[in-house]
């Protein structure tokens, strides 16, 4: 009951002690301390005053990071513990240095795979924090380029979804170096069972950045967009109508001549699930993206409204 108010000197003692534990020839003691380390990472109060006790811990973990498996692992379980604290104005300029430290040991996770659930849990909350653009582009640069790796489905769905964390915080233009990369590598997954979804969602971004550029994408992705807009599945039904948005939104009428088969499935899920959010937007960047050439589908969207699907009564 008493660790949360011990925990900030305990936090001093472990940081003057914890360097050379961490470095000691016993596995039991590396291991002891590592456990130490995220039991105190754990209990710290928030907020705290002028003198972080957080930051004797980050040092610590940003040293165990480079250490053995079983030290680079209770690192990364403290850095999770930890984030909250890097918010804090006294500790936000560690931030960088602390991904610097966590992006190696996500190529060393290619070799060990039990490091990448916890260095990527890591990771993903660090994003939380925003970091500065440059730090940005080298996360996304590691993560995508993890993607290309032989891991299996469901650490691969993992990769997809900590790399969309930071696609969300990066603006088109920093994207649009990685982005001609990054869809390259996310294409094939799409065929995979347990990471299409999570590819789906993160070719998004990928296809905001690449604008007009995008067009290439289209013979491999049209396929798969219109399988799974007609999948009674929300998820990647969900995940598809936001991919098709931000494809008209980025080629506009050039998607025209491609739209037949994607207009015809939407109105065809109109009809059978009725005005759901995700289909509305989808069928309203196909209105404002093709203008006159939307108007052969027009009569057909009146008609399905005029069998009473349209809840015009409700917010949507």
């Amino acid at each position: 009951g008493s660790g949360p108010d011990l925990a900030p000197a305990l936090a001093l003692h472990l940081g003057e002690l914890g360097q050379a534990l961490l470095a000691d020839p016993s596995a039991a003691v590396r291991q002891g301390t590592g456990w130490a380390l995220v039991q105190l990472s754990s209990l710290l109060p928030l907020p705290w005053g002028e003198d972080p006790p957080c930051l004797p811990l980050l040092s610590l973990a940003s040293q165990a990071l480079t250490g053995a498996t079983d030290t680079a692992e209770s690192g990364c379980r403290a850095l999770t513990a930890l984030t909250p604290h890097l918010a804090q104005p006294g500790a936000a300029p560690l931030l960088p240095q602390v991904l610097n430290h966590l992006l190696p040991l996500l190529l060393q996770a290619a070799t060990l795979p039990s490091l990448l659930p916890p260095a990527l849990a890591a990771v993903e909350d660090l994003a939380s924090l925003g970091p500065p653009d440059s730090l940005l582009l080298s996360c996304i640069s590691s993560l995508v380029g993890l993607l290309s790796l032989p891991y299996t489905g469901t650490c691969q769905a993992q990769l997809c979804s900590c790399l969309l964390s930071f696609l969300h915080l990066a603006q088109p233009s920093l994207l649009a170096s990685q982005a001609e990369r990054a869809a390259s590598i996310l294409l094939p997954l799409l065929h995979l069972p347990e990471v299409g979804e999570e590819a789906l969602c993160c070719l998004g971004p990928v296809v905001e950045a690449l604008g007009t550029s995008a067009l290439p994408l289209l013979p491999s992705l049209l396929p798969t967009l219109h399988t799974a807009i007609q999948q009674e599945e929300p998820g990647p039904a969900t995940a598809a109508l936001g991919l098709l948005g931000d494809l008209y939104r980025a080629l506009g009428v050039q998607l025209a001549p491609h739209s037949d088969p994607l207009l015809q499935g939407l109105l065809n899920r109109l009809a059978s699930t009725g005005p759901q959010p995700a289909l509305l937007l989808a069928l309203t960047d196909a209105v404002l993206a093709l203008g006159p050439h939307f108007s052969r589908y027009a009569r057909a969207l009146v008609d399905l409204m005029g069998q009473g699907i349209w809840p015009w009564d409700c917010d949507l």
